[in-house]
């Protein structure tokens, strides 16, 4: 398959997931409200960061610690995004989510995103 056709159907699949409401955000949004639900998190925010890109940054919280949480389309992303600024690993969650992935999934993979995360804070301290 050629990468330009392989584009084109990655962009059809976009469209699809579009408009189902299946966006990578929907999806995130989708699991945090889960997360939520079962008690794991208190809540989150949403900001919205439409400068350069259309971005939207969760922000989950439990109790006083609240996180940073982006959404990426690829693990490309994920890569550059370090590469332009490296000391974002320390406390942000990157997140790609898989349109096949369900909530829960999505969820529980955050959760252990969140661990990670705390578990660098204790080792920073």
């Amino acid at each position: 398959m050629t990468p330009e056709r392989f584009s084109s159907l990655k962009r059809l699949f976009y469209e699809i997931a579009l408009v189902r409401g299946r966006t990578r955000e929907d999806m995130v949004k989708n699991a945090l409200d889960y997360l939520v639900n079962e008690g794991k998190l208190d809540g989150y925010d949403v900001s919205d960061d439409l400068d350069r890109k259309k971005r939207i940054d969760f922000y989950p919280f439990s109790g006083s610690k609240r996180y940073k949480i982006q959404v990426k389309s690829s693990p490309r992303g994920v890569e550059e995004a370090l590469r332009k600024h490296p000391s974002d690993i320390k406390d942000k969650i990157f997140i790609v989510p898989d349109l096949g992935e369900t909530p829960q999934d999505l969820a529980d993979r955050i959760m252990s995103e969140i661990k990670a995360v705390e578990e660098r804070f204790k080792q920073g301290d």
